[in-house]
């Protein structure tokens, strides 16, 4: 996956944005979400915009003990997360919360290519610690320790479409006598791939359809054309508005 703008996910943003949750009166969660490029931009649905394909973004949620009394072995754990994010760590480990002090775990991650754009989901986070001294476990807690409470916080994030048409070129390259091209769309439009020869004929027209933004694919099968080196360009077309990108690859026979 190449590098693209990553996002962060932090207590240091918005105070309009802030939320926090009581962890049976033990302590709070607190968290806030921003984009660090862009600025922070939520969706209709009040979902977190993540940039395409972007890589390093950041999650910082920050637990305060808001009690008189030290929590132990508190950890902030990863429950629920599509399958297109890729995370370093599924749970950081705070430990010792002392009375009246933050501690903040940070969860760093990277969005896939394949992302569904526009797709809204979910990620969950567990927050469980230990009750701490001379504070009674609650028998309503859906504790995962023998002393210990839980709490559960839900954000909700949805891919970007990328800002151009992106070319990620073709797999196997060289190949014979099939190849997969891959590209990324940054809205809906009509989408026309067309295959060169070295001399500037068109060989095949491989795609001519409306797609959706996002990661597409295409296959080429090179069965009735001899060995040699091959041009494509990938052109959508959208109100009139043109962006082309072009690929070279090798047929091997």
């Amino acid at each position: 996956m190449n590098a693209h703008s990553s996002s962060e996910i932090s207590v240091r943003c918005r105070a309009r944005q802030l939320a926090a949750i009581s962890l049976f009166g033990i302590c709070s969660l607190v968290f806030q979400v921003c984009l660090a490029q862009p600025l922070a931009k939520q969706s209709d649905l009040g979902a977190y915009a993540i940039p395409y394909a972007s890589e390093s973004n950041r999650i910082e949620l920050e637990v305060v003990n808001s009690t008189e009394s030290a929590l132990e072995d508190v950890t902030v754990m990863l429950d629920v997360t599509p399958a297109w994010l890729a995370f370093e760590t599924a749970s950081e480990t705070i430990g010792q919360l002392p009375p009246g002090k933050v501690r903040a775990a940070i969860f760093t991650f990277d969005i896939d290519e394949k992302a569904p754009v526009g797709e809204v989901a979910e990620l969950e986070f567990e927050v469980v610690a230990g009750a701490g001294e001379g504070v009674p476990p609650s028998p309503a807690s859906p504790a995962r320790r023998d002393d210990g409470r839980v709490e559960t916080r839900t954000i909700l994030i949805q891919a970007e479409a990328p800002t151009e048409l992106t070319l990620r070129g073709n797999y196997p390259n060289p190949f014979n006598p099939t190849t997969k091209i891959t590209y990324a769309l940054p809205q809906d439009g009509n989408v026309e791939i067309e295959i060169f020869n070295a001399i500037g004929q068109r060989v095949a027209r491989i795609v001519d359809q409306v797609q959706k933004a996002g990661y597409q694919e295409a296959l080429w099968n090179a069965a009735g054309v001899p060995s040699g080196v091959y041009f494509y360009a990938v052109t959508l077309d959208v109100e009139r508005a043109r962006q082309v990108k072009f690929g070279r690859m090798v047929v091997l026979k």
